[in-house]
């Protein structure tokens, strides 16, 4: 499936961290510690499905 960005409907953002790939890599991938950075304090998440396929966008579902 390929898909195309649109102007009128997408949204893209960005983020620079400054810190080491792996320790970035964590913390987008590993449930406990995609929580404590995705959404801004005081708000909470809690994951409730990740998948993070070889070829594919990530899917996270959370609450």
């Amino acid at each position: 499936m390929t898909r195309t960005f649109n102007p009128e409907l997408d949204l893209t953002l960005s983020r620079v961290i400054k810190a080491p790939r792996l320790t970035t890599w964590r913390a987008f991938a590993e449930p406990s510690l995609f929580e404590q950075w995705w959404i801004p304090a005081p708000t909470q998440m809690k994951v409730i499905e990740m998948s993070l396929p070889a070829h594919g966008p990530p899917r996270r579902a959370g609450r």
